[in-house]
């Protein structure tokens, strides 16, 4: 049995005049944030994801991708595009704060590992768990 989910918890970025300037770069979505080697930012947009996911195809489908960062549902469709079941996103114009993350995070895996709930089910009782 192979993986059943991909999660992601780091900084989304918005590819817009506000963050980048300049230096936007139109056509490649917004970015995901990692950090290299050195210590540096490492940027992967969308259009790069998309590209790495279609070259390296996973022997199964993945029952979800959890992308716990801002900004994230640009990222979170071309999971979706690539075949994941379901993706845990954030919208494109909100921001979430750390606080909520770990608890809905928290929460959601508390339910959906123990087996009596779908991933729809497990997300529906962490956002209610939130309220």
């Amino acid at each position: 049995m192979g993986p059943r989910g991909l999660h992601f918890c780091g900084h989304g970025v918005r590819n817009n005049q506000e963050n980048f300037g300049y230096f936007m770069k139109n056509g490649e979505g917004d970015f995901l944030l990692f950090e290299d080697y050195e210590g540096k930012a490492e940027f992967l947009s969308c259009k790069s994801l998309k590209t790495l996911l279609e070259e390296n195809k996973l022997d199964q489908t993945l029952e979800f991708v959890f992308v716990a960062s801002c900004h994230s549902s640009l990222v979170g469709q071309v999971f979706l595009d690539a075949g994941a079941k379901h993706v845990i996103c954030v919208a494109r114009d909100e921001r979430i704060m750390e606080k909520a993350c770990q608890e809905f995070t928290r929460h959601f895996y508390k339910s959906y590992a123990a087996g009596k709930t779908t991933v729809c089910e497990a997300f529906q009782e962490a956002k209610e768990y939130l309220k």
